[in-house]
């Protein structure tokens, strides 16, 4: 059973299949031309290894993250390493084709003061 703070302060319990839910009606309302995927394609474990993606960007140890994440060993490490790899696709070849980027060539050193 999973449990979260509602605005009053008050704890509510929830199921794993209530989150579901509501995960697929909140992928469903921005659609899945705008995701790359259709709502009955989420699953809980896209949860599960989202949350370790956001705790892992935020600077959370990785032993902090597999406890609250119930992780036996770092394999979430691997699921991180695929999102990465595709929040990543293109974007070297993105950086390159800025025609505005230039170097300053005659700058003065400011080491030589």
């Amino acid at each position: 059973m999973n449990y979260y703070l509602h605005p009053d302060s008050s704890v509510h319990k929830f199921s794993g299949k209530v989150l579901l839910g509501r995960l697929r009606l909140a992928a469903a309302s921005l659609g899945h031309v705008e995701l790359g995927f259709l709502p009955d394609k989420l699953g809980l474990h896209s949860a599960r290894s989202g949350a370790a993606m956001a705790m892992y960007l935020a600077g959370v140890p990785v032993f902090t993250i597999m406890l609250l994440g119930h992780w036996s060993s770092d394999a979430f490490l691997q699921y991180i390493q695929k999102q990465v790899q595709e929040l990543s696709k293109g974007v070297s070849q993105k950086m390159i084709t800025n025609e505005r980027f230039f170097t300053i060539s005659s700058a003065p050193d400011p080491r030589s003061n």
